[in-house]
C-alpha cells in the first residue's frame, strides 16, 4: 500500500509544482519583487540546499526501510524520529527545554488520536451491529450506478467529509463501512483505498476544518488573509 501510493504522491506534487510555475510565470505580480543581487540568490540556494541534505537522506531511510520490507510503518516512524534526533543533535538544538516541549506535544498528539479511533471504532460497531451497514450497502446498490459510479459517490462523501472531520476519524469510519461495498462491487480494493487517500490529501486544503491553511495563515505576512488564502487554495484542490 505504502509502495502504491509513492506514484500517485509524486504526480500530485509534479502537478502542484507545474501550476506555480505556470502562475509566477503568468501573473508576475503574485511574486513578492525584492531586490535582491544574483550572488545572494546563489548563496542562498545552496545554503538551503546544504540544510536540507540530512533530510533527505533521513526520508530515503525511512521510506527505503519500509519499501523493502525491513520494518513495518510503526517501527520505520521510530526510525525516524531517532533519525531526526541525531539531526538536532549534530546541529546542536537539543536541550532538555526542547526535549520536553516534543515529549508532551506527542503526548497530545497521540493521546488526540486515540481518542478518535476509540470513538471511531465505537461508532463503527454500533453502526454495523444495528444494521446500518446493510442499508447502506443496499441502498447504493439500488441506485444502480455500476461500480465507476459507486467510487464516485464514495469519493464525495469522503471529500465532503474532509471539510468537518479529521483524515484519522474519516479512515476509521468510511473504511469499515465502504470496504464491503467496495468488495460487493468486485473493485481492486488496494486501487480503491488509493482513491480515498488521494482525495483524503485534500481534507487539509478544504475549508472550514483545514490545518494546512491554519499553518500557512501563521506563517504568512499581516497583508494575507484567511479569506485570501481560501481562494488561493482552490486550483490545488
Amino acid at each position: 500500500m505504502f509502495a502504491a501510493a509513492i506514484i500517485p504522491g509524486l504526480m500530485l506534487a509534479a502537478l502542484y509544482m507545474l501550476y506555480t510555475f505556470v502562475l509566477i510565470k503568468v501573473k508576475k505580480d503574485v511574486v513578492p519583487q525584492e531586490a535582491i543581487r544574483e550572488g545572494e540568490v546563489i548563496y542562498s540556494v545552496w545554503d538551503g540546499i546544504k540544510a536540507f541534505v540530512p533530510f533527505i537522506f533521513l526520508i530515503l531511510a525511512v521510506m527505503g526501510a519500509i519499501l523493502a520490507g525491513i520494518c513495518a510503518p510503526t517501527e520505520a516512524a521510530g526510525l525516524g524520529a531517532f533519525g531526526a534526533f541525531l539531526i538536532a543533535l549534530a546541529y546542536r538544538k537539543i536541550n532538555w527545554q526542547v526535549l520536553k516541549e516534543s515529549a508532551i506535544s506527542t503526548l497530545k498528539t497521540s493521546t488526540m488520536i486515540a481518542f478518535i479511533a476509540i470513538g471511531a471504532n465505537i461508532f463503527t460497531a454500533v453502526f454495523f451491529g444495528v444494521g446500518c451497514g446493510t442499508v447502506v450497502k443496499q441502498f447504493i446498490a439500488a441506485l444502480g450506478l455500476g461500480p465507476t459510479g459507486t467510487m464516485i459517490i464514495i469519493l464525495l462523501i469522503v471529500f465532503l467529509l474532509g471539510m468537518l472531520i479529521d483524515w484519522v476519524g474519516i479512515l476509521l469510519i468510511v473504511v469499515p463501512i465502504f470496504m464491503p461495498i467496495i468488495a460487493e462491487f468486485g473493485l481492486d480494493p488496494l486501487w480503491a483505498v488509493m482513491m480515498i487517500v488521494v482525495i483524503l490529501q485534500s481534507s487539509f486544503l478544504t475549508p472550514p476544518f483545514a490545518y494546512a491553511l491554519f499553518y500557512i495563515k501563521g506563517i504568512a505576512p499581516k497583508g494575507v488573509t484567511i479569506t485570501d488564502i481560501y481562494w488561493g487554495v482552490i486550483p490545488f484542490i
